[in-house]
Protein backbone atom coordinates (compact mmCIF):
# COMPACT_ATOMS: atom_id res chain seq x y z
CA UNK A 1 0.00 0.00 0.00
CA UNK A 2 1.44 3.52 -0.72
CA UNK A 3 -0.07 6.13 1.05
CA UNK A 4 0.37 9.74 -1.12
CA UNK A 5 0.00 13.30 0.70
CA UNK A 6 -1.80 15.54 -1.69
CA UNK A 7 0.25 18.68 -2.52
CA UNK A 8 -0.33 22.03 -2.71
CA UNK A 9 -3.76 23.54 -1.21
CA UNK A 10 -4.79 20.33 -1.05
CA UNK A 11 -5.22 19.49 -4.33
CA UNK A 12 -3.46 17.24 -6.33
CA UNK A 13 -0.79 18.61 -8.86
CA UNK A 14 0.30 17.57 -12.24
CA UNK A 15 3.38 15.32 -10.74
CA UNK A 16 0.70 13.17 -8.17
CA UNK A 17 -1.74 12.85 -11.24
CA UNK A 18 0.98 11.16 -13.05
CA UNK A 19 2.58 9.06 -10.21
CA UNK A 20 -1.29 7.75 -9.33
CA UNK A 21 -2.14 6.80 -13.34
CA UNK A 22 0.96 4.97 -12.98
CA UNK A 23 0.52 2.83 -10.03
CA UNK A 24 -3.31 2.48 -11.04
CA UNK A 25 -1.66 1.32 -14.45
CA UNK A 26 0.91 -1.18 -12.51
CA UNK A 27 -2.27 -2.33 -10.39
CA UNK A 28 -0.69 -1.43 -7.06
CA UNK A 29 -3.33 0.25 -3.84
CA UNK A 30 -2.65 3.30 -3.09
CA UNK A 31 -4.48 5.37 -0.85
CA UNK A 32 -4.63 9.63 -0.65
CA UNK A 33 -3.98 11.76 2.02
CA UNK A 34 -4.94 15.53 2.00
CA UNK A 35 -2.64 17.14 4.92
CA UNK A 36 -4.19 20.15 4.72
CA UNK A 37 -7.51 19.14 5.21
CA UNK A 38 -7.49 16.62 7.96
CA UNK A 39 -10.50 18.43 9.68
CA UNK A 40 -12.82 17.12 6.79
CA UNK A 41 -11.66 13.76 7.23
CA UNK A 42 -12.69 10.41 9.75
CA UNK A 43 -9.03 9.84 10.34
CA UNK A 44 -7.53 8.08 13.21
CA UNK A 45 -3.68 7.43 14.43
CA UNK A 46 -3.98 4.22 17.19
CA UNK A 47 -1.42 2.59 18.58
CA UNK A 48 -2.19 -0.29 20.61
CA UNK A 49 0.73 -2.32 22.12
CA UNK A 50 3.40 -2.92 19.57
CA UNK A 51 1.20 -2.02 16.56
CA UNK A 52 0.30 1.37 15.35
CA UNK A 53 -2.93 1.84 12.90
CA UNK A 54 -4.03 4.11 10.74
CA UNK A 55 -7.54 4.55 9.64
CA UNK A 56 -8.89 6.64 6.78
CA UNK A 57 -12.41 7.36 6.31
CA UNK A 58 -13.21 3.97 7.95
CA UNK A 59 -10.38 1.86 5.86
CA UNK A 60 -7.31 0.78 7.66
CA UNK A 61 -4.17 1.84 6.18
CA UNK A 62 -0.63 -0.03 6.78
CA UNK A 63 1.26 2.01 4.23
CA UNK A 64 4.67 0.77 3.02
CA UNK A 65 5.93 3.78 1.17
CA UNK A 66 4.58 7.57 1.51
CA UNK A 67 4.75 9.80 -1.09
CA UNK A 68 5.15 13.31 -0.86
CA UNK A 69 5.21 15.12 -3.96
CA UNK A 70 5.59 18.36 -2.02
CA UNK A 71 6.12 18.84 1.77
CA UNK A 72 2.98 19.68 4.05
CA UNK A 73 2.20 23.09 5.03
CA UNK A 74 1.03 23.63 8.21
CA UNK A 75 1.84 27.64 8.77
CA UNK A 76 -0.43 28.20 5.51
CA UNK A 77 -2.46 26.56 3.04
CA UNK A 78 -4.03 24.89 5.85
CA UNK A 79 -8.12 24.51 5.70
CA UNK A 80 -9.29 25.99 8.49
CA UNK A 81 -12.77 24.54 10.43
CA UNK A 82 -15.79 27.10 10.07
CA UNK A 83 -16.19 29.29 13.23
CA UNK A 84 -12.69 28.64 14.12
CA UNK A 85 -11.18 31.28 16.61
CA UNK A 86 -8.02 30.57 17.18
CA UNK A 87 -6.02 29.67 13.95
CA UNK A 88 -2.31 29.90 15.30
CA UNK A 89 -3.27 27.22 18.02
CA UNK A 90 -5.29 25.09 15.12
CA UNK A 91 -2.48 25.52 13.36
CA UNK A 92 0.15 23.80 16.06
CA UNK A 93 -2.59 21.00 16.79
CA UNK A 94 -2.33 19.80 12.76
CA UNK A 95 1.51 20.46 13.26
CA UNK A 96 1.83 17.87 16.37
CA UNK A 97 -1.24 15.24 14.71
CA UNK A 98 1.32 15.29 11.72
CA UNK A 99 4.34 14.87 13.18
CA UNK A 100 2.74 12.12 15.36
CA UNK A 101 2.17 10.03 11.99
CA UNK A 102 5.25 11.56 10.39
CA UNK A 103 7.27 9.60 13.77
CA UNK A 104 4.89 6.39 13.73
CA UNK A 105 5.67 5.56 10.61
CA UNK A 106 9.37 6.16 10.53
CA UNK A 107 10.69 2.55 9.62
CA UNK A 108 8.75 3.00 6.20
CA UNK A 109 10.27 4.30 3.16
CA UNK A 110 9.78 7.76 1.97
CA UNK A 111 10.02 8.65 -1.25
CA UNK A 112 11.75 11.27 -1.94
CA UNK A 113 13.20 11.03 1.55
CA UNK A 114 11.98 11.68 5.16
CA UNK A 115 10.84 15.10 6.53
CA UNK A 116 13.86 16.01 7.79
CA UNK A 117 16.21 14.95 4.24
CA UNK A 118 13.71 17.04 2.39
CA UNK A 119 13.93 19.76 4.67
CA UNK A 120 18.30 19.82 4.70
CA UNK A 121 17.62 19.58 0.65
CA UNK A 122 15.77 22.52 0.78
CA UNK A 123 18.18 24.94 2.51
CA UNK A 124 20.10 26.49 -0.01
CA UNK A 125 23.34 26.95 2.43
CA UNK A 126 23.28 23.47 3.13
CA UNK A 127 23.13 22.51 -0.57
CA UNK A 128 25.97 24.71 -1.70
CA UNK A 129 28.05 23.65 0.86
CA UNK A 130 27.71 19.92 -0.13
CA UNK A 131 27.52 20.72 -3.82
CA UNK A 132 31.13 23.25 -3.61
CA UNK A 133 32.76 19.72 -1.48
CA UNK A 134 32.18 17.89 -4.66
CA UNK A 135 32.86 19.73 -7.14
CA UNK A 136 29.86 21.26 -8.63
CA UNK A 137 29.73 24.89 -9.32
CA UNK A 138 27.72 27.18 -6.80
CA UNK A 139 26.93 30.81 -6.66
CA UNK A 140 29.85 32.72 -4.97
CA UNK A 141 27.95 32.84 -1.75
CA UNK A 142 24.36 33.09 -0.21
CA UNK A 143 23.75 35.63 2.86
CA UNK A 144 20.80 35.09 5.32
CA UNK A 145 21.03 38.16 7.74
CA UNK A 146 18.83 40.57 9.05
CA UNK A 147 21.76 43.53 7.64
CA UNK A 148 24.37 43.27 5.29
CA UNK A 149 28.71 43.13 6.01
CA UNK A 150 31.03 45.31 4.27
CA UNK A 151 32.07 42.47 1.56
CA UNK A 152 28.66 41.46 0.52
CA UNK A 153 27.13 45.12 0.87
CA UNK A 154 28.91 46.45 -2.10
CA UNK A 155 27.42 44.33 -4.94
CA UNK A 156 24.29 43.59 -5.90
CA UNK A 157 22.48 40.42 -5.55
CA UNK A 158 19.26 38.52 -5.75
CA UNK A 159 16.77 39.08 -2.30
CA UNK A 160 14.09 37.14 -1.46
CA UNK A 161 12.14 36.24 2.64
CA UNK A 162 13.18 33.35 3.84
CA UNK A 163 11.16 30.89 4.66
CA UNK A 164 8.48 29.52 2.39
CA UNK A 165 7.67 31.10 -1.01
CA UNK A 166 4.74 33.08 0.19
CA UNK A 167 4.07 34.01 3.97
CA UNK A 168 0.14 34.09 5.33
CA UNK A 169 -1.54 37.23 6.31
CA UNK A 170 -5.10 37.84 8.39
CA UNK A 171 -6.89 40.30 5.65
CA UNK A 172 -8.69 42.61 8.69
CA UNK A 173 -11.56 43.85 6.77
CA UNK A 174 -13.07 40.63 5.61
CA UNK A 175 -11.93 38.37 8.43
CA UNK A 176 -9.80 35.64 6.93
CA UNK A 177 -6.30 34.46 6.12
CA UNK A 178 -4.85 35.37 2.64
CA UNK A 179 -1.55 34.20 1.09
CA UNK A 180 0.67 36.39 0.30
CA UNK A 181 3.20 35.82 -2.58
CA UNK A 182 7.25 36.92 -2.44
CA UNK A 183 9.63 36.96 -5.56
CA UNK A 184 13.13 37.74 -6.13
CA UNK A 185 13.94 41.07 -6.23
CA UNK A 186 17.21 42.39 -7.78
CA UNK A 187 18.53 45.05 -5.51
CA UNK A 188 21.99 47.15 -4.75
CA UNK A 189 22.80 45.85 -1.31
CA UNK A 190 23.74 48.79 1.26
CA UNK A 191 26.48 48.14 3.30
CA UNK A 192 25.23 48.48 7.65
CA UNK A 193 21.10 48.76 6.44
CA UNK A 194 19.38 47.19 9.00
CA UNK A 195 15.98 45.00 7.52
CA UNK A 196 12.94 44.18 10.38
CA UNK A 197 13.09 40.72 8.63
CA UNK A 198 15.61 38.20 7.95
CA UNK A 199 16.38 38.06 4.12
CA UNK A 200 18.55 36.14 1.86
CA UNK A 201 20.98 37.72 -0.57
CA UNK A 202 22.24 34.92 -3.55
CA UNK A 203 25.16 36.51 -6.34
CA UNK A 204 23.72 36.89 -9.20
CA UNK A 205 24.61 34.74 -12.47
CA UNK A 206 25.37 36.18 -15.72
CA UNK A 207 23.88 33.21 -17.46
CA UNK A 208 23.32 32.35 -21.47
CA UNK A 209 20.46 29.69 -20.30
CA UNK A 210 18.56 27.66 -17.90
CA UNK A 211 18.70 23.96 -17.59
CA UNK A 212 16.03 21.90 -15.59
CA UNK A 213 16.04 18.44 -14.28
CA UNK A 214 14.45 15.19 -12.62
CA UNK A 215 16.29 13.13 -10.65
CA UNK A 216 14.78 9.96 -9.93
CA UNK A 217 16.87 7.21 -8.65
CA UNK A 218 20.03 6.67 -10.81
CA UNK A 219 18.21 8.02 -13.47
CA UNK A 220 18.31 12.34 -14.81
CA UNK A 221 16.46 14.08 -17.26
CA UNK A 222 16.80 17.31 -18.83
CA UNK A 223 15.82 20.14 -20.81
CA UNK A 224 16.90 23.79 -21.45
CA UNK A 225 15.74 27.35 -22.29
CA UNK A 226 17.96 29.97 -23.70
CA UNK A 227 17.87 33.44 -22.36
CA UNK A 228 16.53 36.40 -24.92
CA UNK A 229 19.44 38.77 -25.22
CA UNK A 230 19.60 42.02 -24.89
CA UNK A 231 22.26 45.48 -25.33
CA UNK A 232 23.27 45.06 -21.90
CA UNK A 233 23.56 41.35 -21.93
CA UNK A 234 21.17 37.85 -21.53
CA UNK A 235 17.95 38.64 -19.48
CA UNK A 236 17.67 36.74 -16.77
CA UNK A 237 15.20 33.99 -15.81
CA UNK A 238 13.56 35.92 -12.70
CA UNK A 239 13.05 38.82 -14.83
CA UNK A 240 11.50 36.87 -17.59
CA UNK A 241 9.15 35.18 -15.08
CA UNK A 242 8.46 37.69 -12.41
CA UNK A 243 8.27 41.09 -14.77
CA UNK A 244 7.76 40.34 -18.47
CA UNK A 245 5.76 37.13 -17.86
CA UNK A 246 7.45 35.43 -20.58
CA UNK A 247 6.56 32.00 -21.55
CA UNK A 248 9.49 29.97 -21.65
CA UNK A 249 10.24 27.38 -24.18
CA UNK A 250 12.01 24.11 -22.98
CA UNK A 251 14.06 21.59 -25.29
CA UNK A 252 15.53 18.30 -24.30
CA UNK A 253 19.33 18.62 -22.93
CA UNK A 254 21.98 16.16 -21.86
CA UNK A 255 23.22 17.00 -18.65
CA UNK A 256 27.39 16.42 -18.82
CA UNK A 257 27.88 12.95 -17.58
CA UNK A 258 30.06 14.11 -14.82
CA UNK A 259 27.53 16.55 -13.70
CA UNK A 260 24.78 13.59 -13.56
CA UNK A 261 26.99 11.79 -11.09
CA UNK A 262 27.84 14.46 -9.22
CA UNK A 263 23.78 15.17 -9.19
CA UNK A 264 23.25 11.61 -8.00
CA UNK A 265 25.93 11.98 -5.43
CA UNK A 266 24.43 14.87 -4.01
CA UNK A 267 21.03 13.62 -3.21
CA UNK A 268 22.14 10.37 -1.61
CA UNK A 269 24.94 12.42 0.66
CA UNK A 270 21.32 14.58 1.72
CA UNK A 271 18.94 11.36 1.83
CA UNK A 272 17.00 11.44 -0.97
CA UNK A 273 16.11 9.56 -3.68
CA UNK A 274 14.99 12.82 -6.04
CA UNK A 275 14.96 16.48 -6.83
CA UNK A 276 14.26 18.43 -9.38
CA UNK A 277 17.57 20.81 -9.64
CA UNK A 278 18.15 24.04 -11.59
CA UNK A 279 21.04 25.09 -13.54
CA UNK A 280 22.42 28.09 -14.99
CA UNK A 281 24.64 27.86 -17.62
CA UNK A 282 26.96 30.68 -17.60
CA UNK A 283 29.09 32.43 -20.89
CA UNK A 284 31.84 30.07 -19.95
CA UNK A 285 29.28 27.43 -20.34
CA UNK A 286 29.70 26.32 -16.32
CA UNK A 287 26.82 24.53 -15.20
CA UNK A 288 25.82 27.11 -11.98
CA UNK A 289 23.53 24.92 -9.34
CA UNK A 290 20.99 27.12 -7.96
CA UNK A 291 18.26 25.23 -6.86
CA UNK A 292 18.00 21.81 -5.72
CA UNK A 293 13.88 21.27 -5.04
CA UNK A 294 13.74 18.31 -3.57
CA UNK A 295 9.96 18.46 -3.63
CA UNK A 296 10.01 20.68 -7.38
CA UNK A 297 7.80 20.59 -10.17
CA UNK A 298 8.75 18.11 -13.44
CA UNK A 299 5.76 17.60 -14.78
CA UNK A 300 5.43 20.63 -17.04
CA UNK A 301 8.95 20.85 -18.41
CA UNK A 302 8.73 17.88 -20.10
CA UNK A 303 7.04 15.88 -23.14
CA UNK A 304 3.96 13.69 -22.11
CA UNK A 305 6.57 10.88 -23.00
CA UNK A 306 9.44 11.87 -20.39
CA UNK A 307 6.49 12.31 -17.95
CA UNK A 308 5.67 8.89 -18.33
CA UNK A 309 8.88 7.57 -18.00
CA UNK A 310 9.22 9.88 -14.75
CA UNK A 311 6.17 8.60 -13.20
CA UNK A 312 7.19 5.05 -13.94
CA UNK A 313 10.64 5.47 -12.22
CA UNK A 314 8.78 6.97 -9.34
CA UNK A 315 6.84 4.18 -8.38
CA UNK A 316 10.02 1.85 -9.44
CA UNK A 317 11.15 3.33 -6.14
CA UNK A 318 8.28 2.41 -4.74
CA UNK A 319 7.92 -1.07 -5.12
Amino acid sequence: MILIFCGLAGKRCPEENLVVKELARQKIPYRLLNPHALAESSLFLLQRNREIELSIDGKEVAPTHIYMAHLWRTDSLLGLPSRCKYPAVFRSQIHQFLQDLRFSFESVKWVPGKIESLERADSKTRVFIEAARIGMKVPAYTYNSFSIVDNVGKRSAYRKKLGYPFVVSLNTQKGYEVGVTTTNQLVRLKAGKTFSQPWQWQEPISATSHVRCCVVGGRIWSVRSFYPQSKKGPIDFRYLNEVQNTDIRWEDYQLPSRLQRIIVILCKKLGICSASPEFLIDQHGNHVLIDLNPCGDWALFFSPRIRREIAREFVNNMI
